[in-house]
């Protein structure tokens, strides 16, 4: 999400972004890593942090950087319609033949539930990417990228709370409300902002 925020602000678009939106911007950071800090953990579980785990955390970063810088060049300079489908097709493919021979590897076919949530997210990819590139050029990444990312978090958090009876804690809690209050910024910003 930051790549493509910062992508757009200092090479893309070069421009100093009002006090509102960077506000925003760092809000919903702060709220994503409040949240991720309060995930926890049951009986036996630990959070021991590995090198295995720390490589695989930098490579995962540096593919999903580059992912939002791609879609905030893609969507800025070429907002075709036809352009958004190409880039969208090429991405999905990218990402099928690095993934596929971790999944085979790992015998992630037999999976069943797996597989089930893998296919729901990726229908759900399909259908959101081309939408969020679609109104980036006219909210901006600064806009578009920190809500399509925070927005899915805090209802599922909340979907659990309410419908589950999912526990809480203050930190997840702090997180929700910091990304409530961020994205209300974002979209009072993007209301305000010249078109």
């Amino acid at each position: 999400m930051v790549s493509g925020v910062l992508y757009n602000w200092l090479w893309l678009n070069p421009h100093r972004p009002t006090p509102l939106l960077a506000a925003g911007v760092a809000g919903v950071c702060a709220s994503l890593v409040l949240i991720g800090m309060s995930k926890s953990h049951g009986p036996g579980q630990t959070s021991r942090i590995t090198p295995a785990w720390l490589r695989l955390l930098m490579l995962g970063g540096a593919f999903a950087a580059l992912s939002y810088a791609a879609q905030t060049h893609n969507a800025m300079r070429h907002p075709d319609p036809a352009d958004l489908v190409l880039f969208v097709t090429a991405a999905f493919l990218t990402s099928g033949v690095i993934l596929l021979p971790l999944v085979v590897r790992a015998g992630g076919f037999r999976r069943r539930r797996e597989m089930i949530a893998g296919i729901a997210i990726g229908i759900v990819n399909v259908t959101a990417i081309p939408i969020r590139m679609a109104i980036m050029p006219r909210l901006g990444p600064e806009v578009v990228l920190p809500v399509a990312i925070a927005t899915p978090i805090v209802l599922v958090l909340l979907i659990g709370r309410v419908f589950y009876g999912e526990r809480l804690n203050s930190r997840a809690l702090a997180g929700c409300a910091i990304a409530v209050a961020a994205i209300a910024a974002l979209g009072y910003a993007a209301g305000t902002k010249p078109q």
